[in-house]
């Protein structure tokens, strides 16, 4: 039995992630979301916000689900991590809310620069933390990260790693599709010409 997929809003901590979100768009609203009993992982979790939300996605009755958490910013993760024992701690007695139910990790690691145990390029290079969760995801989420990666195609190579076949990638991001000028511009350009928000769903 599915428990309510909505985490509670009457607690403090949730009113402070949705104030702090800085993502560009909650990509668990796409087609081919968390579905009960799946392993989700975020890139780039931040203060643990779409992390929170997926717990309630994946939670049920009979398997609860398991949502990873991935920053490169230890702090980060540590502020994630007591952001989600807040919220549990403020819902403890609440037997509809579901985030309870569903497993929670956070990893400190670099999608962009991220090692695995079948590279074959290099037998020098000794794993990352992210190396455990290789074919594991169901889904992967991305929420405004991939834009600040250097290496973007890396980025893309390591998440496809994390996914099981068939597995799923909703990422929400911004995309640059004319050039930036070199100087500052003189008034606020269109926003449409300069940034354009993105979500889509890809399949392994």
């Amino acid at each position: 039995e599915e428990k309510n997929s909505s985490p509670s809003r009457n607690d403090d901590t949730m009113e402070a992630l949705f104030r702090a979100s800085c993502g560009s768009g909650c990509p668990l609203r796409l087609s081919g979301a968390p579905k009960p009993g799946e392993t989700v992982i975020d890139i780039g979790c931040g203060a643990g916000h779409d992390v929170l939300i997926a717990s309630h996605m994946v939670a049920c009755d009979e398997k609860a689900g398991t949502v990873v958490g991935v920053d490169f910013v230890k702090e980060m993760v540590e502020a994630a991590q007591g952001n989600i024992q807040k919220h549990r701690n403020a819902t403890a007695k609440d037997s509809q809310d579901s985030a309870i139910n569903a497993k929670i990790e956070f990893v400190v690691d670099d999608i962009a620069t991220a090692t695995f145990s079948t590279d074959d390029d290099d037998y020098n290079t000794k794993p990352t933390k992210l190396a455990a969760y290789e074919g594991k995801a169901d889904v992967v989420i991305s929420n405004g990260v991939l834009n600040l990666c250097k290496d973007k195609l890396a980025a893309f190579r390591n998440i496809f790693r994390l996914l099981q076949p068939g597995g799923r990638f909703l990422f929400s991001d911004v995309c640059k599709f004319t050039p930036l000028p070199e100087e500052p511009p003189t008034k606020k350009p269109k926003a449409s010409s300069m940034l354009m928000m993105i979500g889509d769903v890809f399949s392994s």
